[in-house]
């Protein structure tokens, strides 16, 4: 008796002479065709894999430069550095200013505006601050200066080096933008004869 048995890797014929069985195994590629049609599907395969890796790049790529876009069209307001100026009033005394410089270290222009701030000086503040100006525009790579009005105080004239405490808080932006925001506590303590030591005591930027 005669049995033909198919799988995935060959034909078995198996023939069964009674005592001694006889196994006859073919090739699983038996033909050229078949030798075709393997080589084109490892070619669809490779071009799809191809396919896949290049959409994924093209999306990488294209999400990148949105980002570098977007960073280029962002305002950046940043914190350079305190000043104080100082002048004597009638009784010998020092009525002392903080100015705060900020400097535009992004690549458009931007508009700022001071929404909160609170100054002391040697224990002394200002009853009632008014200001010219509660902001302004910058220029890229440019400095703006803010100040605070003068504040009287008991400190002698000479001999005396100052200290206090600056709080405030910024908001700004630039064409087409959303607003950021800056805030800043800061302590700062004067060194003879012109240079301020700061201390950051709280600081958040969006």
């Amino acid at each position: 008796m005669t049995l033909y048995i198919n799988t995935v890797l060959a034909a078995e014929e198996i023939s069964n002479t009674g005592a001694e069985e006889v196994v006859m195994v073919k090739p699983w590629l038996a033909s050229a065709n078949d030798y075709l049609t393997l080589g084109l599907l490892i070619v669809g395969i490779l071009s799809f894999g191809a396919l896949v890796w290049y959409t994924v790049l093209t999306y990488k790529l294209a999400k990148i430069t949105q980002q570098a876009y977007l960073l280029d069209r962002r305002p950046y307001l940043a914190y350079k550095q305190l000043d104080l100026l100082k002048k004597v009033n009638l009784q010998d005394k020092l009525d002392q200013q903080i100015k705060i410089v900020l400097e535009n270290v992004g690549k458009v222009p931007l508009n700022y505006t001071v929404k909160e701030i609170t100054v002391s000086i040697d224990g002394a503040t200002h009853p009632n601050p008014t200001f010219v100006s509660m902001g302004g525009s910058i220029s890229p790579g440019s400095t703006g200066n803010f100040k605070y009005p003068f504040i009287s105080t008991m400190t002698p004239s000479k001999g005396h080096a100052s200290s206090g405490e600056v709080e405030y808080y910024i908001e700004y932006t630039s064409i087409g933008s959303e607003i950021y925001t800056l805030r800043r506590k800061t302590q700062f303590q004067e060194i003879p004869p012109d240079r301020i030591e700061t201390l950051d005591l709280d600081s958040f930027e969006t």
